[in-house]
């Protein structure tokens, strides 16, 4: 596992939890980029987990990936042990609470504990093959998620407390700013009872009169007041500044205010007060002095700047969730829509009409009738408020996703007064849905078709492994010759087929780009002579010319792989001798430049231009006649051309009807060293490769323990079969596991198939080795079979020379073993 990628997907997961403020914003966007990294198809949130008379239940908070779990989002569920405790783990469907396996859905889940209260789960159906360490990788994702739902969570009550705090001191400073202008008529009046301080001073600045509150600041009565200054109270620097006040409220020759901290003398109290200083005059204008009221304003100083920072932070929060904003009065049909929301749909302010009609023209049609239901439950009193998702039109024309959430305020008779909410740009998310259900989609095609052609591979091979078998041995047990030709053709009818088969295996592999070539030293005559002689009697057999010219500067040694260049050589060979009915075929070798050149030239009926166009296409032939002429699945030129651009080369094609064709592979050329294979083993080429050795033979079928024991006895090998897994393991521990060198192996078996029967061979003998016979033909199941312990695999229908070619490399291994 890299670690860039690891931290890549951390990163992801980062931004996605940092992001939301929204607890049910951050459990879906994470259950979806966790579906995404780990390719589990589905996933939920289960929260509020708590444990009531020794069981554990949790609430089904948010699903993703499975339409029938997300219909029961709210659900109470009862939770198993196993999923109660703190630790990351795989497990298997026992692990899940029944009510939330419906029919058996998923086999695997992935455990993935938030906090005490809360655990995601994962869910599959197969058993997940991400190349992500799943049970290490999400510890600090999980840790940065409890503290971002921590975080949504003071989130939302702070936001809840700021509206309600804005609330409160709307209409609480309203009621102060009535009181400032009530108490202000009533300064004539010294003798009412009021909170405010309240003094008045003749031009000279000594006290005239005060009421009881201001008694309290100088700690002495209206009386002892009365007759003296500010000097007599307060500090000098403090008198001064009164004084300054008051003069400069005299000059101007209007009320003037001011704000004072003020500490009492009486109770040792200190606040903030606002001075209001107002000259007062006769009617002709003559100065009587200075009327002063002071008024605490601490409390209202503090509500005003926590109301502000409320503001703040609500506006803040909004601006963070990136969220527009709506408000409809009822009352009036006044609407607002804030810049954002119609920003989010390509506009300026100035750009939309702040009406109700500006949303039903921009909505979807579909969608309009649906969430204008939802009003008119919540105007009806059926409801306080929804969550839903609509379409409106872009300004560019396409449709943009939102996610509306709305609140219905009524007034004091429960009428409806107003409705508010918030509008969010869900689009990409939409987007990342549908791709996620594409994906899975496509995923499941794939499925579909690997495992459609397992199966037509395995039924296939397992027939044709009895009919090749049977041909073979009756081709070499008869001599006369009319029986002889007749088991040929049978062997060659049933060849045919198996090419047909291989064929499709081999396209199927490139169209799903799973077809993997080596680049290894090889010989490059060697291969050239291997497709020469596989041809070769196929030309003299419809007598036609066949030569095999090579350039005289070809290096010995070539790297690449040599088993699909031949493959290719032996399609071009083929179809030249196929469509060939007299002449010749001559296949050339040569290098130019960087480049090895086999060119295949024949005498044959040739093709049109058209017909060129249609000839590497798979499935498609020149002439849809050539196929009930000649035979052939037209996929031979197709997977050459592409087994040859994925070994860096390319197939060009020149015809003339009637002329013959022209085959040019052209494939690059990179001289390699020799390979010293000096001290593989001299073993003999048929009778007696088997010499001596012992075997056991696990297999099923009649016909094939037939043909497979006719086939070993010839080369000399001692075998004793088995018919199923459990037999082989009987006769091992009744002879004892020296009496075999090797185990042959079929797959699928009854009673006990050839994975399990392996994987206790090898806890009984871990030195003896097995080689699997399967019918099965793709790489995912060569998997399986190393995974299971086996040392190699021989595909059915069997060929001879490389199961003896199998079995000679592991017996030598272990003759040389320490």
């Amino acid at each position: 596992m890299e670690r860039e990628y690891i931290l890549s997907v951390l990163y992801d997961l980062t931004l996605t939890i940092g992001g939301e403020t929204q607890l049910d914003t951050l459990f879906r966007k994470v259950l979806q980029r966790l579906l995404y990294h780990t390719a589990f198809p589905a996933g939920l949130v289960l929260t509020d987990n708590k444990t009531e008379g020794g069981t554990t239940y949790g609430r089904i908070a948010t699903v993703v990936g499975d339409h029938l779990l997300e219909q029961r989002s709210g659900q109470k569920v009862e939770l198993p042990a196993t999923l109660t405790d703190n630790s990351i783990e795989l497990l298997n469907a026992t692990a899940l609470p029944a009510d939330l396996n419906i029919n058996e859905k998923y086999h695997y889940c992935l455990k993935l504990p938030i906090d005490d209260t809360s655990l995601i789960l994962l869910l599959s159906p197969h058993k997940p093959t991400s190349k992500l360490p799943l049970t290490q990788i999400f510890k600090p994702v999980l840790a940065n998620l409890s503290r971002s739902i921590l975080l949504c969570h003071n989130s939302e009550q702070l936001t809840r407390t700021l509206e309600s705090d804005r609330d409160q001191a709307r209409p609480d400073l309203a009621v102060a700013l009535e009181l400032s202008e009530r108490e202000r008529t009533l300064l004539r009046s010294l003798n009412d009872t009021i909170p405010d301080l309240v003094w008045l001073k003749d031009p000279n600045g000594i006290y005239l009169a005060c009421n009881r509150a201001f008694e309290g600041l100088y700690g002495t009565t209206e009386e002892k007041l009365i007759g003296k200054t500010d000097h007599d109270f307060v500090s000098s620097d403090l008198a001064d500044f009164f004084r300054k006040k008051d003069k400069a409220a005299l000059k101007a020759g209007v009320p003037s205010v001011n704000e004072e901290w003020l500490t009492f003398a009486s109770n040792g109290y200190h606040g903030l007060f606002e001075t209001i200083k107002t000259p007062l005059k006769t009617e002709e204008g003559k100065i009587l002095g200075v009327l002063g009221v002071a008024r605490d304003i601490t409390g209202r100083k503090q509500t005003e700047e926590a109301l502000r920072a409320s503001e703040e932070r609500f506006e803040l929060a909004i601006r963070a969730a990136n969220d527009g904003l709506w408000d409809w009065n009822l009352q009036t049909n006044t609407v607002y829509y804030s810049p954002r929301w119609k920003s989010m749909l390509g506009y300026e302010d100035h750009e939309l009409e702040n009406a109700f009609s500006t949303w039903e023209k921009l909505v979807n049609a579909d969608d309009k009738t649906k969430t204008l239901a939802l009003i008119e439950d919540c105007i009806a009193g059926k409801s306080d408020g929804f969550v839903t998702e609509f379409r409106m039109r872009h300004k560019e024309g396409h449709w943009v996703f939102i996610l509306s959430r709305a609140v219905m305020v009524r007034d004091d008779k429960g009428q409806p007064a107003r409705m508010a909410g918030t509008h969010a740009d869900i689009s990409e998310r939409k987007a990342a849905e549908r791709a996620i259900m594409e994906k899975e989609k496509a995923e499941a095609t794939a499925q579909a078709k690997s495992q459609f052609l397992a199966n037509m591979s395995h039924e296939i091979r397992t027939p044709l492994n009895g009919v090749l078998g049977l041909a073979k041995m009756g081709e070499r047990e008869n001599s006369l010759q009319q029986s002889h030709e007749l088991f040929q053709r049978i062997g060659t009818s049933g060849q045919h087929l198996l090419n047909v088969v291989n064929d499709i295996l081999d396209f199927s592999k490139i169209d799903a780009g799973k077809l993997v070539v080596e680049n290894q030293p090889f010989m490059l005559m060697t291969s050239v002579d291997n497709a020469a002689n596989l041809i070769r009697s196929q030309a003299e057999e419809k007598h036609l010319l066949f030569h095999v010219d090579v350039a005289d500067n070809l290096p010995p040694w070539v790297k690449g792989d040599a088993l699909r260049l031949e493959q290719i050589l032996v399609n071009m060979l083929s179809n030249a001798v196929k469509f060939t009915e007299q002449g010749e075929v001559n296949l050339q070798v040569q290098a130019q430049e960087n480049s090895l050149l086999f060119r295949v030239i024949d005498t044959g009926i040739g093709m049109s231009e058209n017909q060129l166009a249609q000839l590497f296409k798979p499935f498609e032939q020149a002439d849809s006649s050539t196929t009930r002429r000649f035979g052939g699945t037209g996929l031979g030129l197709a997977i050459s051309i592409n087994l040859a651009k994925i070994m860096g080369g390319d197939i060009q094609a020149t015809s003339r009807m009637d002329e013959g064709s022209e085959f040019i592979l052209t494939m690059p050329l990179v001289p390699a060293d020799q390979v010293d294979e000096s001290n593989a083993p001299v073993t003999p080429t048929t009778g007696s490769r088997l010499q001596g050795v012992r075997l056991l033979a696990a297999e099923d079928v009649d016909i094939n323990r037939l043909i497979l024991e006719d086939l070993l006895m010839e080369e000399g090998a001692q075998v004793i079969f088995a018919e199923n897994g459990q037999q082989a393991l009987k006769l091992l521990q009744e002879q004892g596991v020296s009496s075999f060198d090797l185990v042959l192996m079929d797959v699928q078996m009854p009673v006990m198939d050839g994975y399990e029967a392996t994987r206790r061979i090898q806890e009984m003998a871990p030195g003896l080795p097995v080689i699997g016979l399967t019918a099965h033909a793709l790489e995912k199941e060569r998997e399986r079979y190393f995974a299971a312990g086996m040392v190699d695999h021989v595909t059915k229908p069997i060929d001879p020379e490389r199961l003896m070619a199998t079995i000679q490399r592991h017996i030598t291994r272990l003759s040389f073993a320490p």
